[in-house]
């Protein structure tokens, strides 16, 4: 729910475009929904007036993203994808812990159980980025397949591919495969990155050179 309250009847003249110098408005979030992530070309001033507090996650040019209270935190592509070959670099600082999301169906997402990204009978999966946990190292498919092996390392650029077609995906980490799959659901879904709630609240994961692209 959205609604403009105020306009400023003073203009400044911007690159794009004539525009009010400061306008306000009201909005409000349901339970399970949420505000799809657009880029702020001028300052804001947020308001608390009632409700559950809301978590804003903010990017930031160097392709870090923090989020402003504890839990987890999903930032999801516009368009859905079922075969797919994405490459990206990403860093994440020692002790981190971070995923990314494949063929995840558009829903209403939530923090618990099913509910949440690449969870429940229909739901998506989750590639974990993590140095940490020598049971389920970088690359492996969570609750399906470890990786194979331990490639890439924390407080560096590494190189990610994974490649989406039909029922496999394979995931290769600096030109490494590491995990290779062959029993995915072939289903269209968003792509999604994550900030897990259970990571310590002091680390910082960035992505960069995102690249997606169509696999005949």
């Amino acid at each position: 729910f959205f609604r403009r309250t105020y306009t400023s009847n003073s203009k400044v003249e911007l690159a794009r475009g004539v525009r009010a110098a400061g306008t306000a408005i009201y909005y409000l979030l349901e339970p399970g929904t949420f505000s799809e992530m657009h880029v702020l070309a001028s300052d804001e001033m947020f308001h608390f007036y009632l409700g559950d507090p809301v978590e804003m996650l903010q990017l930031y040019p160097d392709g870090r993203f923090d989020k402003n209270k504890p839990g987890p935190g999903y930032i999801f592509t516009r368009e859905v994808f079922t075969d797919f070959r994405m490459a990206l670099l990403f860093n994440i600082s020692s002790g981190g812990r971070s995923c990314i999301y494949v063929r995840e169906p558009r829903r209403k997402w939530g923090l618990d159980g099913e509910n949440r990204p690449g969870s429940g009978p229909s739901g998506g999966y989750e590639v974990l980025i993590d140095y940490q946990d020598r049971d389920n190292p970088t690359g492996t498919i969570n609750n399906i397949q470890k990786s194979k092996k331990v490639v890439g390392a924390e407080e560096k650029w590494n190189e990610m591919e994974i490649i989406c077609k039909g029922s496999e995906i394979r995931i290769s980490i600096a030109g490494q495969n590491v995990n290779r799959f062959n029993q995915l659901r072939v289903q269209p879904g968003v792509i999604g990155f994550a900030v897990p709630g259970t990571a310590s609240q002091d680390y910082v994961v960035r992505f960069r050179n995102i690249v997606i692209s169509s696999v005949a």
